[in-house]
């Protein structure tokens, strides 16, 4: 396989600025472009001062920029020219005028950038942003400053020059990730012919893989392949919500992955020859030609013998690959053991846990606790009887000479009631004389007063 140069545009044919444009079918535009001759008329002549109708300008400034983002979504790459937009939106014969406004106004609200601009190399060390911002923009900066006053600006210059359209590159950039496999090495030449698949075309793969290097959604690298000496470019797509680079277990993996198809086919074919080579031997057996069978036989067998140190080999390169992916996976279980004793070291600092403190607050816990069990049993032990102690021997004593007492006040000569009977039981038995008869036994008994 042939050297790729990743993000080599300088001698890329579709680069070329007098490229020809996309033909665009009539269904691509909106209706007005078709129906409404006196809109297309206006939309089509160059801007009037804004001062003047501040609405219509605004609203004219939109049809072209959702016009030309349409347009580079339609082609499958973000990168356009003045000159390409004028001649692919050419209507009856004619070309907008007015879209080097409308270009103007998209590079001043940084909808798009300047193709140079927007090629340069990626910076995420400190060296490399300090020596962009410090040397090379300054640089670039003056030498343009320089030239504007050396040279007048040419119209056709300017028409010439390319743009890349930032809200289009980025949905390319959001197209390729979805399509391939996140946080796998692939390579290159792999990203682009699949890119096809989905309407993006080399040129605005490159311009998107870009896009994605800057943001850290994407890295590629350029590896050796220790086959035969061959160098590939690769890329990797981050996992969602995270960013990516190219690592140098990356690239063992990479490496360990192709030498396993090679293996893998290798063993296949020495298979496939081996079971000729069988049915050979088979068929001369048959002829009765003993000696050509017993050559074919041998080759068989040295076959075997290589077919045997290919396995072995494809076996050591499984083992590689399965030690790799268990070490990222201790890595990740480790760090993560990392991430939450840190979490947890910072929540103890936060809120002030030491040992030393919470051993004091437990033994004051423990203090409390006891002094509460202490005074729970001191209250409970208190006997309360109106203040003055009573004793209970005397207290029966006295209650027995009070039912004595009642008995012998008792004892008049009726039946007395028995403590078990029932209180009704006790008002049924008792007896009481009439009144008649306690006045005749009185009249009877008493003496006549005066006698």
């Amino acid at each position: 396989m042939s050297k790729v140069e990743p993000y080599s545009v300088t001698n890329t044919p579709d680069l070329d600025s007098k490229r020809k444009s996309k033909s665009l079918p009539l269904d691509f535009f909106p209706d007005c472009w078709v129906k409404d001759e006196e809109r297309m008329d206006v939309l089509f002549n160059p801007f009037r001062p804004k001062n003047v109708n501040p609405v219509n300008y605004e609203s004219k400034l939109k049809f072209w920029k959702l016009l030309i983002v349409k347009y580079c979504n339609e082609k499958g790459s973000a990168n356009v020219s003045e000159f390409e937009l004028k001649n692919s939106f050419m209507r009856n014969g004619r070309k907008p005028m007015c879209l080097s406004t409308v270009l103007q106004d998209m590079l001043n609200n940084h909808e798009i950038e300047c193709l140079q601009k927007y090629m340069t190399p990626v910076q995420h060390s400190w060296k490399g942003w300090a020596i962009d911002v410090m040397v090379k923009k300054p640089a670039s900066w003056g030498w343009n400053v320089v030239k504007d006053r050396i040279f007048q600006p040419s119209n056709q210059a300017e028409e010439m020059e390319n743009f890349i359209v930032l809200e289009s590159v980025k949905k390319h950039g959001e197209i390729l990730q979805n399509h391939h496999l996140r946080g796998e090495i692939l390579m290159l030449d792999d990203v682009v012919s699949k890119s096809n698949e989905v309407g993006l075309s080399a040129e605005g793969t490159e311009f998107a893989l870009h896009f994605l290097k800057k943001s850290q959604q994407a890295d590629t690298a350029t590896i050796e392949r220790n086959v035969n000496g061959e160098t590939v470019t690769v890329v990797k797509f981050a996992r969602i919500d995270s960013k990516t680079n190219i690592t140098e277990s990356d690239k063992a993996m990479f490496n360990l992955n192709q030498m396993e198809r090679i293996l893998t086919k290798r063993t296949e074919a020495i298979e496939s020859q081996i079971h000729e080579m069988d049915e050979k031997v088979r068929s001369l057996v048959r002829e009765k030609k003993k000696d050509m069978a017993k050559n074919y036989l041998k080759r068989k067998k040295m076959m075997i013998a290589d077919l045997d140190k290919q396995l072995a080999q494809l076996q050591h390169v499984s083992t590689l690959k399965a030690n790799i992916e268990n070490a990222k996976y201790n890595a990740g279980v480790v760090e993560t053991y990392k991430m939450g004793a840190k979490a947890l070291k910072e929540i103890y600092e936060e809120n002030g846990l030491t040992v030393d403190k919470v051993e004091d607050v437990m033994l004051d816990v423990q203090d409390i606790v006891d002094d509460h069990d202490e005074i729970q049993n001191i209250v409970g032990g208190v006997n309360i009887a109106n203040g003055n102690d009573v004793d209970e021997l005397e207290l029966e004593r006295e209650l027995q000479d009070l039912i004595n007492d009642d008995r012998n006040d008792n004892d008049t000569g009726l039946p007395q009631p028995d403590p078990d009977d029932s209180l009704e039981r006790r008002l049924t038995n008792l007896k009481v004389p009439s009144f008649g008869d306690l006045s005749l036994q009185d009249s009877e008994q008493s003496p006549v007063r005066g006698s």
